[in-house]
C-alpha cells in the first residue's frame, strides 16, 4: 500500500500510505541516479500531500494493494473506502498541474467505488487499464457458519459432516482494474 508521487522540478518521489496508523515516521531519502536527484518520502498520505505545493506534481502514480482486504465481514468497507477515497482525491487534484496523470489500482469489486471519489474530485477518467496478474481463488471452508448456529452440538457435527472438503464457490482473480484520470488541461497538451 504505497504512492509514487513525482515532481518534474526536484525529481521528488513521495511514498506515502493510506492508512497513519500503518505508516512508520516520516522517513525521507535523497539518492542521485543518472538524470536527477530523486527524493523519497514514506509518511501518511494525508499529511504529506498537505506539504506539497499546489500544482506541482506532474505524475502520480497511487498503488493501493489490499485495501479492501475484509470486505466480506464489513459490508460498509466499499463505503468507507469511496469516503477515504474522495478525500485523498480532492488533496492529489489541488498537488497535480493541470494535465497531470493519476493512476489507481483497485480490487475489481471495489473498481466503482474507486473511480466515483476520483470523478467527483474533478479528475476525468481517461480509461481502465488492466494489470493481468496470477491470482488464486480464496475460497474458505463453511466450518465457522456452522459452529455459529444456534443448534445442537450433534446437528452441527451432523452438518459438519455432510459438508466435510467443501468449499464456498470462489472465482480466481486473474486481472486488477486501475483507473487512468487526469486533471483537466489548461489548453493543450504541450501548454501542460
Amino acid at each position: 500500500m504505497s504512492e509514487n508521487i513525482t515532481t518534474q522540478k526536484t525529481g521528488q518521489i513521495v511514498n506515502i500510505h493510506p492508512f497513519a496508523e500503518n505508516t512508520p515516521q516520516l522517513k525521507e531519502t535523497t539518492f542521485k541516479s543518472i538524470k536527477e536527484n530523486i527524493k523519497i518520502v514514506q509518511a501518511d498520505c494525508l499529511l504529506a500531500l498537505e506539504k506539497i505545493e499546489s500544482n506541482s506534481v506532474d505524475y502520480k502514480a497511487k498503488v493501493i494493494g489490499g485495501l479492501p482486504v475484509g470486505m466480506k465481514f464489513d459490508p460498509q468497507q466499499g463505503k468507507r473506502l469511496q469516503e477515504f477515497m474522495s478525500v485523498v482525491a480532492e488533496k492529489l487534484f489541488r498537488v497535480l498541474k493541470p494535465g497531470g496523470f493519476f493512476l489507481c489500482f483497485s480490487q475489481g469489486r471495489l473498481y466503482h467505488r474507486m473511480v466515483m471519489a476520483i470523478e467527483e474530485a474533478g479528475f476525468e477518467i481517461r480509461d481502465m487499464l488492466i494489470w493481468k496478474k496470477v491470482g488464486q481463488a480464496k475460497a474458505f471452508s463453511q466450518d465457522h457458519f456452522v459452529k455459529k448456529m444456534k443448534i445442537s452440538e450433534a446437528e452441527k457435527k451432523a452438518i459438519l459432516n455432510s459438508l466435510a472438503n467443501r468449499k464456498t464457490p470462489q472465482l480466481k482473480s486473474e486481472s486488477e482494474p486501475i483507473v487512468l484520470a487526469q486533471k483537466p488541461k489548461e489548453g493543450t497538451f504541450i501548454n501542460n
